[in-house]
């Protein structure tokens, strides 16, 4: 997962806001502002028009949009950022092509999206708790783009036993059904394309009308 760091701190002539590399020796972006005091959510905005977004869990850990006072400089605030394109990439390299997918891969597939993998791992575990959960239940779970979930109970029946030729008596059971949604099958059988810089599942626009 790529991380990087955003700063913005006071000059002489207002702030600069720059995003640095891993390395934090090159600016990846630098803009100077003239600014007379710190705006946090106008430096938010400017990120997210450059192409960078601030994690959601770094917003929620500060009161400030995910901005920080940095301890080692006056006037200058510091927030972790990813590229846009990295975050929503719907081709993480993380996951490999063709291979079985565990929860591990699903987490860390996440942890790019909201920069911190404790919320990952807490936001994979909480939906497929709350999925397991409502089909016990006996509720049908329904996700636009991807599909549907619901348990099937299936009646006692007589069934035909090749092996005896003779008749058998089948106890009633409660299984599972999946039906995967149009997009999701479009996008399998490949006569629909992976979106890139937003979410697969991502809702389909209503066609205005006329």
């Amino acid at each position: 997962m790529q991380q990087l760091t955003a700063i913005c701190a006071a000059t002489s002539n207002g702030y600069r806001l720059r995003v640095l590399g891993e390395s934090h020796e090159d600016d990846l972006l630098n803009l100077p502002l003239d600014w007379a005091r710190f705006r946090p959510a106008s430096a938010r905005h400017l990120l997210t028009e450059h192409g960078y977004a601030i994690p959601s869990a770094a917003r929620t850990e500060s009161a400030v949009n995910g901005w920080r006072e940095s301890p080692e400089e006056s006037r200058a605030w510091f927030v972790p950022v990813i590229p846009t394109g990295e975050a929503a990439s719907a081709a993480s390299p993380d996951i490999p092509h063709g291979a079985s997918v565990n929860k591990g891969f699903l987490i860390e597939d996440v942890a790019t999206k909201l920069g911190s993998r404790s919320a990952a791992a807490a936001a994979v575990e909480a939906v497929f708790d709350s999925l397991v959960r409502a089909v016990v239940h006996g509720n049908r779970v329904r996700v636009t783009g991807f599909g549907s979930i619901e348990p099937v109970d299936r009646q006692a029946r007589t069934a035909f036993n090749p092996q005896t030729g003779g008749r058998v008596h089948v106890e009633a059971t409660r299984t599972i059904r999946f039906r995967p949604g149009t997009s999701f099958k479009a996008l399998v059988d490949g006569t629909k394309e992976l979106p890139e810089g937003s979410s697969a599942i991502q809702k389909a626009p209503k066609t205005p009308r006329p």
